[in-house]
């Protein structure tokens, strides 16, 4: 494994591989980009993102989200969470470690997506964080056939055909 310098703050996690590549969508090409850090004890998280410019960036950002989480998740050992409203980010009461966190049973294995958002303010970090956590609820009950996918209208493709 390679270490890479850019996550200096977390030097337990290395770099275990990435994707760079373009996938022709029409005539639109998309930029991939995905990149995987592993760590002795929490495992490995991925961020990846794809995009019509550079997404590599993007990526970083998705893959310092995953981080954040999983070390919460697994190691801080706060007993309590602020609850901030989404606009303002004005603390009005707080959570119990169990309440944000649910106890994992054995086995468990931590997933490499999440939905926690990182952005230019607060409301904006909430409001992401919201449709990225709708995002991949929407994927999952797809997935296990609990819903059927939705066709996205036409008129709202970034590929106009």
């Amino acid at each position: 494994m390679q270490k890479d310098s850019s996550v200096d703050e977390n030097p337990r996690w290395a770099l275990a591989g990435r994707i760079d590549s373009r996938v022709s969508l029409g005539k639109a090409q998309i930029k991939i980009d995905a990149i995987r850090y592993t760590h002795p004890k929490l495992g490995a998280v991925m961020g990846s993102s794809s995009s019509l410019d550079d997404s590599e960036p993007k990526a970083r950002y998705e893959l310092l989200e995953r981080i954040w989480l999983v070390e919460h998740l697994l190691k801080v050992s706060l007993k309590s969470y602020k609850v901030r409203l989404p606009d303002s980010g004005k603390e009005v009461s707080s959570l119990d470690r169990s309440q944000v966190f649910a106890a994992s049973r054995p086995g468990f294995r931590v997933v490499e997506s999440n939905g926690v958002a990182l952005h230019e303010s607060w409301s904006a970090a909430c409001r992401a964080a919201a449709l990225e956590l709708l995002e991949r609820h929407l994927v999952l009950e797809s997935f296990r056939g609990r819903i059927k996918p939705q066709l996205v209208d036409p008129s709202m493709s970034l590929f106009p055909q």
